[in-house]
């Protein structure tokens, strides 16, 4: 009976320490932040021709977006792209036939240029969306903690484009950061 009791009591020993001391605070959070944007190609736009377009300033409101996170842009460890999607917005009966190949970088003041999504040998079969192979292991910290960032996109075309065609770029980073 006394070795019965020993032994109870060293399991509930072990089980109490296990729960006082075997959990840790937890130093870091994990979020999406989502991003949308738009730029246009030119109605005219020849084949074979390398076509360059900026979207507008994206501003990142990152301040924001980590305070309802538990942490700020000085504690974030790590930003990545985890998902792009191009659109087409207008007009409405257009598709991405015209296009060969995309890159999108990003930008943002005082860095340098970065490539953060591609595709290439885009078919032919009156896609109105794409979805885009992102570089997911460059750290993009620097660009989404400042206070605005643009999109960079580089096309060849196979097709002439007789209208505007309007794009929405869909993109979402994926922030690692110490907790406050």
């Amino acid at each position: 009976m006394k070795k019965k009791r020993k032994i109870r009591s060293i399991i509930v020993f072990l089980l109490l320490s296990t729960v006082f001391f075997g959990c840790e605070k937890l130093d870091f959070t994990q979020f999406t932040m989502d991003y949308t944007s738009e730029f246009t190609y030119s109605g005219g736009l020849g084949t074979a021709i390398p076509f360059t377009a900026r979207t507008p300033e994206i501003s990142s409101n990152s301040s924001s977006t980590f305070s309802a996170n538990n942490t700020r842009k000085d504690k974030v460890e790590e930003v990545n792209l985890q998902s792009m999607r191009l659109e087409i917005k207008t007009p409405a009966d257009a598709d991405f036939d015209f296009l060969n190949e995309i890159t999108i970088s990003i930008n943002a003041d005082g860095l340098s240029e970065k490539v953060i999504a591609t595709k290439t040998n885009i078919p032919e079969e009156g896609l109105t969306s794409l979805e885009m192979d992102v570089e997911g292991s460059v750290n993009l910290k620097d660009y989404v903690t400042s206070d605005q960032f643009t999109f960079k996109t580089t096309t060849k075309t196979d097709k002439t484009i007789n209208n505007d065609i309007t794009v929405t770029i869909k993109s979402v980073f994926f922030v690692d950061a110490k907790v406050l």
